[in-house]
């Protein structure tokens, strides 16, 4: 061991090197005592055949001799502890990584080498050279360091969206890393802050190189697994690059599986909670702005929701929905498939089911967000549609005490109404499934159906008042006019009164005699041509009109209104 250290340049390297000398030495050096001392040894055409059977007698020593763990093992472990200290220390995870992985080799050559009986075996690894060498190995720091190098650019990912760019919180490490157990975080010296240095400075090239990682097993194929470039979000591509690195051979460990199984629920959840908290964040800016509320000084646990302008929140929340609908198709069984590649051959099968039970609940926590980032991109697609509405108020001033005809074709605004639901489905929503396009859909126009049923009645309940207020008027006139009470009045004034009088009169006797002439029939019959244009446009999306209740009542509320007009007309 002590001549290792010559043209060798990393502890890894010297590991391996240490590994190749001890296979050398159990082949060469250790498999004929092996078999004096194992009673299936010998043959009976080989020289020592007399020898091997008097030395399995039933009652000879040997039969009794655990040569591996009583004789090779424990000087081994005690040569590697004394002699190559350097290798234990995890400093540098992927030196550690590889000088682990190198003296599990040893470990498996000498156990299925030299303990040829099921009791060696158990001797082997239950005796005080193996759990002394495990101890040596500083599995909870190594855990740590790589979880720094996982969790922190998955942070960074989460926070590039938001407009102000702070110092990396150590809070949001802490909201990952919660529970890790014995991987608490720990100082390595100087050298384990150059390398955090080395590591951020490199980071945009970093996460580069693992968007296109590809992970390879022993055989010839190369899979490639967990493919992050089919998202959308720089984000959702972090998360998979994170969860894909927990994996990796070049940074997975068995006696780990559980803490890089936690890490790798936690980055899920961590998601999960950005999604949720950038939809509660933009929901209650609405609400503070619509209160005349400054939202800029508003608290919140997201910010990146806020820093957006509404275009661009719509794009990243479409963009996210998407994501989610992606990670429900694609991850469960590209996840399975990864675990059996990479860690197929450390974990045995019940392991990797349980693995699987456990990814697909982590999964559940970041589809329960779908319902909430739909529910934000209807409330900004159909406050668009509505605001196209406003020309439905211009009904009333082009028709009230005026000579206009009746409408004959609908109104210029009407086709406009659902251009914002158009231009969503043919830009961002074109990422979407047919499914949530469809859903989205039907409940956008739900909601622009009733807030046009609002506005309607709303205008029509005017007009009715308007009217009533003028057949008042008219009414007194009347009297007065009849019962001589006008007094001294100037006669202009008189008159006046007494032509509006008579031609409300006459225009009202003629609407019901031959078609409809007052305000209120014009304004009824436009909204009726406005309606039945309306529905078509929604039929134009490939929703048929019966799925969408808030148009039945608008259309029932509308024929109520205009009926008897249309019976008359035909």
């Amino acid at each position: 061991f002590s001549s290792l250290s010559v043209g060798v340049a990393t502890a890894g390297e010297a590991m391996e090197a240490a590994e190749e000398l001890i296979r050398l030495f159990v082949k060469q050096k250790c498999e004929a005592i092996i078999k004096i001392c194992v009673p299936q040894g010998g043959d009976a055409s080989n020289s020592m055949s007399v020898v091997l059977r008097k030395a399995h007698a039933e009652h000879s020593a040997l039969r009794q001799f655990d040569f591996g763990s009583r004789s090779v093992w424990p000087e081994l472990v005690a040569c590697m502890m004394e002699q190559m200290s350097p290798v234990f220390s995890p400093g540098i995870p992927d030196v550690f990584h590889r000088s682990f992985l190198s003296m599990m080799r040893v470990y498996d050559c000498v156990k299925s080498t030299l303990c040829l009986t099921e009791l060696q075996r158990q001797n082997i690894s239950s005796c005080d050279s193996t759990l002394t060498l495990w101890k040596r190995w500083n599995l909870p720091v190594y855990f740590q360091l790589r979880f720094q190098q996982i969790a922190i650019p998955f942070v960074d990912d989460l926070k590039a969206l938001s407009a102000q760019k702070e110092a990396r919180p150590a809070a949001s490490l802490r909201a990952i890393g919660s529970d890790v157990g014995d991987g608490r975080q720990t100082t390595t010296g100087d050298k384990g802050a150059d390398e955090r240095s080395l590591h951020e400075s490199t980071m945009d090239t970093v996460q580069e190189q693992r968007a296109e990682l590809e992970l390879a097993p022993t055989t010839a194929r190369v899979y490639r697994l967990l493919k992050s470039d089919v998202y959308h979000l720089s984000a959702t591509r972090a998360l998979i690059v994170a969860i894909r690195k927990c994996w990796s051979d070049d940074v997975f460990l068995g006696p780990l599986a559980h803490r890089f199984l936690r890490l790798s629920l936690q980055l899920l959840s961590r998601y999960a909670a950005w999604v949720r908290a950038g939809v509660i964040r933009a929901d209650r800016v609405d609400a503070k702005i619509s209160n005349g509320i400054d939202a800029k000084n508003s608290n919140g646990t997201s910010k990146w929701a806020s820093s957006l302008d509404p275009q661009e929140f719509l794009k990243v929340v479409t963009h996210a929905y998407s994501d989610i609908e992606q990670l429900k198709a694609r991850f469960p069984a590209e996840m399975a498939s990864l675990l059996r590649v990479q860690v197929g051959s450390v974990l045995p099968s019940s392991v990797l089911i349980a693995l699987d039970s456990s990814f697909r609940a982590g999964l559940e926590a970041v589809a329960e967000t779908l319902p909430a980032l739909a529910a934000a991109i209807c409330f900004r697609i159909s406050a668009s549609c509505s605001e196209a509405l406003q020309p439905l108020r211009g009904i009333l001033a082009t028709f009230r005490m005026t000579n206009k005809p009746p409408p004959t074709q609908h109104s210029r605004f009407v086709p406009n109404v659902l251009k914002p639901l158009h231009a969503f489905l043919h830009g961002f929503g074109s990422t979407l499934s047919p499914d949530a396009k469809l859903s989205l859909t039907v409940e956008v126009v739900q909601v622009v159906s009733q807030k046009y049923l609002d506005m309607a009645s709303e205008l029509l309940e005017s007009v009715k008042k308007a009217e009533d207020v003028l057949k008042r008027l008219s009414l007194g006139s009347k009297n007065l006019a009849d019962s001589g009470s006008f007094g001294d009045r100037p006669r202009a004034a008189r008159s006046v009164l007494s032509n509006a009088g008579a031609g409300q009169a006459a225009s009202s006797g003629k609407a019901s005699a031959v078609s409809p002439s007052s305000d209120s029939d014009k304004i009824s019959l436009q909204l009726f041509l406005d309606v039945r244009k309306f529905g078509a446009e929604i039929e134009l999306l490939g929703v048929s009109l019966e799925k969408v209740d808030a148009y039945q009542r608008l259309w029932a509320f509308i024929h109520s209104e205009c009926g008897a007009l249309l019976d008359q007309k035909s």
